[in-house]
């Protein structure tokens, strides 16, 4: 995101680095470093994603609406769009909840994609207040384990763990987070085809 600058994508991809997120918006506000991290990342040949910083105050439709203009048309490779549940803006779980389903539904219908959900496992405990997410892909940070401890009752699994907000990559000045897929560089690609989205038609 722009609290990263400017990124040399050819070096994280010689670092080993296989895939990565960018920040697309902060609600409806357009990361400033967006398109060019987006454009770096399919040059260096790194499968790359696109996250929204979700305000549930803001009218939802609108917030994706804006994301999905700043990001223009997924390609094959690309992996599906985020959305960031870390904060509730004073929303109670039953109005959150809602916004966030309409969010999800909104970005399934315009990309064909499944959307992954990042949150964090008391957050979304403590706010979610249904359990008709789980079918959406999920990614969790959670630096303490070596394996992610997921919200209780939710998701059986994980597709991606943040496994801390402090690592370091060749490319990006200071810390960086840094990512796992459950799964092979196979996996990944077939994931970021489309495959999670196939796998529950």
């Amino acid at each position: 995101s722009v609290w990263q600058a400017n990124i040399d994508w050819d070096a994280v991809k010689g670092s080993g680095i296989t895939f990565a997120f960018a920040r697309a918006a902060y609600s409806t506000s357009k990361d400033d470093y967006f398109d060019q991290n987006w454009a770096g990342m399919k040059s260096a040949g790194i499968v790359r994603g696109a996250y929204q910083y979700w305000r549930p105050d803001k009218d939802p439709i609108a917030q994706v609406d804006a994301m999905l203009q700043i990001i223009g048309t997924l390609e094959p490779t690309d992996l599906p769009p985020v959305i960031d549940v870390e904060e509730t803006d004073g929303v109670g779980p039953a109005t959150l909840s809602d916004r966030l389903a309409q969010w999800l539904q909104h970005v399934e219908a315009a990309t064909g994609r499944k959307p992954i959900i990042y949150t964090g496992k008391y957050f979304w405990q403590d706010n979610i207040a249904s359990s008709e997410f789980s079918a959406y892909p999920l990614w969790i940070p959670n630096y303490s384990f070596d394996c992610p401890n997921l919200p209780d009752g939710y998701w059986d699994d994980w597709e991606l763990f943040q496994y801390t907000d402090s690592g370091s990559v060749p490319g990006v000045s200071g810390n960086v987070d840094r990512n796992r897929f459950n799964g092979t560089m196979e996996d990944l690609v077939r994931f970021a085809g489309g495959g999670f989205a196939a796998e529950f038609v």
